[in-house]
């Protein structure tokens, strides 16, 4: 059929009917190619194209006037859709039916129909309809921040296909069609997108760790400048991203392009960013030659290996290693002679207490130079109702503060927090103190708190904390000492361990020390002296990275967690800055608003807050529960009148909140704000809701 013409065309598609309209109009002006190149673009790739999207919920993308004019995304399937068209319910929170009704192009006929309606962009969920909660694969999204380019994509996902290999991953890459590069691992097996979203993050953070000139994993723009995002948060079961052999709306039809990673590394080598975006008919010219290169992306079965946030660690531990080891042959050795002056016999001393010969009880295990230096995700605590009673507990203080890994290697001591920023320049008086440890190499978990007058932690105080006032850190955990990992020790043979080496440190380095007596008297005591509540551990617990298993709990003797701000109300009356904070969690729907915030702010913070929030403004809510009215009002408490003259900001920005009680409707009640938490990403930011602990 002639897709080029002039009047609208009435044919028939494997029994369907439909009418091709409009196909003279041009949709990308910069090279002429007109609507009907479109639809003759997927009618020649569909042969390649259909099995990607058999059976996965698309979003479309709308361009009716071209890649010039306006477009809009489109999920709902359209009410005047043929009655032939399949489509396929996907549970929403953000809807107010509870699901949302797609389209599912799993045709021919149904791809041409869609071209028809001017959709250039097709996006597609990582799972199919059988199973929306079990993604088929993983995906990296590499985008450059300027002035890094596509090429310096593909100089990362170089060294990303190379860590998988080494934990017998095989990946596939294509083009974006629009700046960057994704990388996909193929799955088909069982799995979950918690599990795949835990893996792509921590892959992310592992890589920036590597590569900290060259990488980030947070979205926020002032971090980006030069260097390549590692998008992991497209791994969730509520997100899609752009198919394989998607038209893209830029201003010439480039495509979604499946590339081979030796032509990717060929093109880095050459150092030529053209090579990477291909037109519609160099895709086309490529499929008739080579079929579909990302065939193994739908038949090809891996499971992530067991274990793999270590492995992870390790193998990018050794990429830096080799990095820093190429750098250094290429420059002066200028610091050849440093460190290198006679040492003194404590040193000496030190050295030998830190490279003593094990215990006999120690299980005998190989050194892993891939723990030194390096981040680790801290084990995280699980929320729960009641403080677990038994012989296997043991008892600390929740500390009010930031937790923190201390890294010894080398002389060196570095403090990174729990989301891998680097505290150590920050808290430079700590440093000092950690260097002269009896400790050569060693990675240690714990918590800085700042103290007040009366030498109780005060987040407040840690919030505004300035070099000269009084801080400490209490060291509770350790991950590996002396080159060896010792995650896989019970948590009694670590902390014991620990212990020791900490006999005689002084002040303000502490032990955190076991809280001894009755249950329920430790906890009376928790609460009259109004501390943040308690976090209680199994003896027999190993330390399982980055995981929530339920061997370690939290116990709050008061509510109060972390959220994400999202804007703020103008401030009334005689209050300068702000009225109140509009903050919410991330759960699969989206960000979620949870309520008003606007008490516990003193004059020079509303001040303050204002100034990093005017930095961040956009002009949409980008809460997904604040557009549907319930009885006259709006949720939290936010009436129309007022939704319109609320200040929206990106949701980068982390606070901790203190308030008395959820309603029944998700909102807070009598909340009060009490920091910032600039060492918590927004991404790890959800409703804490406690469970009863667990008897296992």
């Amino acid at each position: 059929m002639n897709l080029q013409a002039m009047s609208p065309q009435h044919v028939n598609i494997d029994g369907r009917e439909l009418s091709l309209t409009h196909l003279d109009k041009v949709f990308y002006p910069e090279t002429g190619f007109a609507k009907g190149q479109v639809i003759d673009y997927y009618a020649r790739i569909a042969p390649v194209l259909l099995p990607h999207l058999k059976d996965r919920p698309v979003t479309l993308k709308r361009y009716p006037d071209g890649v010039e004019g306006k477009f809009f995304y489109e999920k709902r399937a359209p009410s005047h859709r043929p009655a032939w068209l399949k489509t396929a319910e996907v549970p929403s929170k953000r809807d107010p039916g509870g699901k949302i009704n797609y389209c599912l192009i799993n045709d021919f006929p149904s791809l041409i129909w869609a071209a028809n309606l001017g959709n250039l962009e097709l996006h597609t969920f990582l799972a199919r309809k059988q199973n929306i909660q079990r993604p088929t694969q993983i995906v990296f999204d590499l985008d450059p921040g300027a002035p890094a380019d596509v090429r310096d994509c593909a100089e990362i996902a170089l060294r990303i296909r190379e860590l998988l290999a080494r934990i017998k991953l095989t990946c596939l890459i294509k083009s974006t069609g629009s700046k960057g590069l994704q990388v996909h691992i193929p799955l088909n097996t069982p799995t979950s997108f918690e599990t795949t979203k835990s893996f792509a993050r921590a892959l992310a953070i592992a890589m920036q760790q590597a590569y900290p000139d060259r990488v980030v994993h947070d979205m926020k723009k002032d971090l980006r400048e030069g260097k390549v995002l590692i998008d992991w948060s497209q791994n969730d079961s509520s997100k899609t991203t752009v198919n394989v052999y998607s038209l893209r709306a830029r201003a010439r039809p480039f495509a979604a392009a499946p590339l081979q990673w030796d032509e990717v590394d060929r093109y880095v080598r050459k150092g030529d960013s053209d090579c990477f975006f291909l037109e519609a008919e160099e895709v086309l010219a490529r499929v008739k030659r080579d079929g579909d290169p990302f065939a193994d992306l739908l038949r090809q079965k891996q499971k992530l290996p067991e274990g793999w946030a270590e492995e992870l660690s390790n193998q990018v531990a050794a990429d830096a290693k080799r990095m820093r080891a190429r750098v250094s042959e290429n420059r002066p050795d200028y610091d050849a002679t440093r460190n290198n002056s006679a040492r003194t016999d404590a040193e000496a001393s030190m050295q030998q207490a830190t490279e003593e010969t094990p215990r006999k009880s120690e299980p005998q295990r190989g050194r892993d130079p891939g723990l030194r230096q390096r981040f680790v995700e801290p084990m995280k605590c699980l929320a729960v109702d009641a403080v677990p009673t038994g012989e296997d507990w043991l008892y600390e203080l929740k500390f009010d503060g930031y937790r923190v890994l201390v890294i010894i290697g080398e002389g060196v001591v570095t403090l990174l927090s729990r989301n891998g920023n680097d505290l150590t320049s920050r808290f430079a008086p700590l440093v000092s103190v950690l260097q002269n440890l009896p400790i050569k190499d060693a990675i240690l978990d714990g918590e800085i708190v700042a103290l007040d007058h009366d030498n109780r932690p005060s987040f407040q105080l840690l919030q505004n904390y300035r070099e000269g006032q009084p801080v400490a850190c209490y060291l509770f955990d350790v991950i590996s000492l002396g080159g060896r990992d010792w995650r896989g020790r019970p948590l009694s043979e670590r902390r014991e361990r620990l212990g020791r080496l900490l006999q005689g440190v002084n002040s303000p380095i502490f032990f955190s020390n076991e809280l001894k007596g009755p249950v329920q008297k430790i906890w009376d005591e928790i609460c009259k002296q109004r501390f943040e509540g308690l976090v209680a551990k199994r003896r027999s617990s190993l330390y399982e990275s980055g995981k929530r298993t339920g061997q370690w709990v939290k116990i709050k003797a008061t509510s109060r967690q972390e959220f994400v701000i999202g804007g703020y109300t103008q401030a009334k009356g005689g209050r300068s800055g702000f009225g109140a904070l509009l903050v919410g969690t991330f759960e699969e729907d989206g960000l979620k608003f949870c309520g008003k915030v606007g008490s516990g702010f003193g004059q020079k913070l509303l001040l303050w807050l204002r100034e990093r929030m005017d930095n961040l403004r956009i002009s949409e809510c980008p809460f997904s529960n604040l557009r549907i009215a319930r009885a006259g009002r709006w949720h939290g408490g936010i009436t129309a009148n007022e939704l319109k003259e609320c200040v929206w900001i990106r949701p980068e920005l982390v606070c901790e909140v203190q308030f008395s009680a959820w309603t029944d409707e998700g909102a807070l009640r009598h909340p009060s704000f009490i920091g910032l938490r600039e060492d918590v990403s927004p991404a790890d930011v959800h409703r804490e809701l406690p469970t009863a602990p667990s008897d296992r």
